[in-house]
């Protein structure tokens, strides 16, 4: 092995690089510099041939630069000018001479920052490459218009990712409050009645495949409450009628399920009905506990009837 290495690639500009690289070149000028500060966060600056610090402490330059209108300003001599020949960077190093200034100003006329080209010495400045530093300032503010909507568009997909991971977390959090509390959703779509309803809970009770329409499930139904729920439900889809019933579910010879079933219609401007829509509850445990308790009333009147004929009274006085 040999201590040599493979000479690395310099990284690519950004964009907005690439435009102040291009301002210096086509003025033939050593530094650049594309900022921007208003209606950006964070701020937005590129530089060419100024250190970091020196980029740092350019902005006040720019206050000089015009805030309408898109004009460029040009300073043919920095030390000469009355607010330009205090600024550090022109008193010390670098020692700016030369400046040119296109504003970068949007569609409402709001200056945003600004496009600028420096030199060390003083120079003339020609009319063809003021017209590019416009140009390229035009380009600078579709680049940043272009960068804020990049940013719009990461934060909408944040917020989106964030909003869908909160929206599973909440459908986890209601099924198994479903699978809790034995409830469950359903529906209908119309005219061909094809049943859609919560699998968790269809699941538990080995439906899931065996009832795909809303007939499968009434085939289901015992009599009379089959009747019962069909002319609910065809009052619901006529009427826009909601259903509210207590049916029984006959799932096997030895084996019945109770369901509340509660519904309404969801119908179209014209008013006719889409789909029927609702929820269900096992209410077995209830029916049974309600059964169980009416069987136990009925025990204590007969034991109470049985015994009513031999109570007797001794009075001893």
């Amino acid at each position: 092995m040999t201590d040599s290495a493979a000479p690395r690639k310099p990284a690519p500009l950004e964009p907005l690089e690439q435009i102040a690289l291009l301002a210096a070149h086509v003025f033939d000028a050593p530094m650049a510099v594309l900022h921007c500060a208003d209606g950006v966060t964070p701020p937005l600056r590129a530089s060419v041939g100024l250190s970091a610090p020196d980029a740092e402490r350019f902005q006040p330059l720019c206050a000089h630069c015009p805030e309408g209108g898109g004009a460029p300003t040009v300073v043919l001599n920095a030390a000469q000018h009355p607010v330009l020949a205090r600024h550090p960077m022109v008193q010390g190093a670098p020692h700016i001479r030369f400046y040119a200034c296109a504003p970068l100003v949007d569609a409402q006329g709001r200056a945003m920052g600004a496009l600028v080209v420096m030199d060390t010495r003083e120079r003339s400045a020609d009319t063809d490459p003021l017209q590019a530093l416009q140009a390229l300032a035009r380009l600078a503010l579709a680049q940043i218009a272009l960068h804020q909507q990049q940013r719009q568009l990461a934060s909408l997909a944040l917020e989106r990712k964030s909003a869908r991971r909160r929206l599973l977390e909440q459908a986890k959090t209601l099924r198994v409050a479903g699978r809790l509390a034995k409830v469950g959703g359903w529906s209908v779509a119309l005219p061909g009645q094809q049943l859609q309803w919560s699998q968790d809970i269809a699941n538990s009770y080995g439906l899931a495949h065996r009832i795909q329409t809303a007939q499968q499930a009434l085939d289901l139904v015992k009599e009379p409450y089959r009747s019962a729920l069909q002319q609910a439900f065809a009052a619901c889809v006529q009427n826009g009628q909601p259903v509210d019933t207590e049916v029984p579910l006959q799932l096997a010879p030895d084996s019945v399920l109770w369901l509340r079933i509660v519904g309404q219609s969801v119908r179209d401007p014209h008013n006719r009905a889409l789909r029927v829509q609702g929820a269900f509850q096992d209410i077995t445990q209830q029916r049974q506990a309600d059964a169980a308790l009416r069987l136990s009333e009925e025990r204590f009147q007969l034991i109470a009837q049985a015994t009513s004929d031999t109570l007797w009274d001794w009075d001893v006085r």
